[in-house]
């Protein structure tokens, strides 16, 4: 079992279905794919690592700091073998 990621079946396959959140901070990530990254940008023209996941986040209800290293201090470690679909990953 995965908190917050349930699983149905649609004929024989198993289907991942994924909270509404996740759904909206992943597709409008999808949506930005080819928008040029430029250092302290936070979009819509361009993106930053923090602030293109903030602008991804916030599409789903989440406010983030639009920084990485605010993104680390607000955020809770978990070990690898935790991770679920939409979870930020940072490394220093």
């Amino acid at each position: 079992v995965v908190p917050g990621v349930a699983w149905a079946v649609i004929g024989s396959s198993p289907v991942t279905v994924l909270p509404a959140e996740t759904v909206a901070a992943v597709s409008g990530a999808l949506a930005q794919l080819g928008t040029p990254f430029a250092p302290g940008a936070a979009g819509p023209d361009a993106y930053d690592c923090g602030g293109f996941t903030a602008a991804s986040w916030v599409r789903a209800g989440f406010a983030l700091d639009p920084t990485p290293a605010g993104q680390w201090r607000a955020g809770t470690a978990v070990p690898t073998s935790s991770l679920q679909v939409g979870d930020l990953v940072l490394s220093p």
